[in-house]
């Protein structure tokens, strides 16, 4: 069975890209999920993404059937793989943030690793991908931050707005997850996964089209 080492923020968002890759290639993969939230951002991710590339090379170079994906949410990042920011004012925190894609980009090419793999930098967060992917061809005005509740949320609408936020990516990916029946979200993520039209969401993100055209130039033989 062909194997994946996969860098993600946590295990639920492993299983929905094992998951995805699952459904692009009509297989099953094995996976060892490597922990990037052991601290926080880009820096993070690239030292475990590093962990990652070490245990591939300790497994003999990665021979036919070992595969990897690193991700990391774009968490409004100004410079990202859909285009320039759609809103107004961010916070200096938020300005800082480097081109999140192209930094874990860079970061896979500076090994000497034989296998292909899949960089997925979701935007604004993988919620974004699962209400998508939920509402096939439609363009959704998405909001920006995790949580209506979220100091960053409400300063921003205060600023920008004069008003409190609606639901945020959380919320709504919450709200579904309840209106699905789901018992967990680990359980929503591997259904939304297993169920998503894959071209389809390309047209409607270009940063999951990224992550296909990643899958697609895997070879499983």
């Amino acid at each position: 069975m062909p194997f994946i080492y996969i860098v993600a923020e946590s295990e639920g968002d492993a299983l929905f890209y094992l998951t995805c890759a699952e459904r692009v290639h009509g297989t099953a993969f094995e996976y060892k999920f490597i922990d990037s939230r052991l601290g926080t951002g880009i820096a993070k991710a690239r030292k475990m993404m590093r962990h990652m590339f070490a245990a591939i090379r300790n497994s003999g170079g990665g021979g036919p059937g070992i595969f990897w994906i690193a991700a990391l949410d774009n968490d409004r990042a100004p410079q990202h793989p859909d285009g320039a920011r759609p809103f107004g004012t961010l916070s200096a925190s938020d300005q800082r943030k480097t081109n999140r894609h192209a930094e874990l980009l860079a970061e896979a090419s500076s090994h000497n690793v034989s296998r292909p793999g899949a960089i997925a930098v979701p935007v604004e967060m993988i919620e974004s991908w699962v209400l998508q992917a939920l509402s096939p061809g439609a363009r959704l005005d998405l909001p920006a931050f995790a949580e209506q509740e979220a100091a960053l949320a409400i300063h921003y609408y205060r600023l920008n707005h004069r008003s409190s936020p609606p639901p945020q990516l959380k919320d709504l990916a919450d709200a579904a997850m309840r209106k699905r029946g789901c018992s967990d979200w680990y359980e929503f993520l591997i259904e939304v996964a297993s169920q998503l039209d894959a071209e389809t969401l390309a047209q409607q993100s270009r940063s999951f089209a990224l992550f296909l055209d990643d899958l697609k130039r895997w070879k499983l033989t």
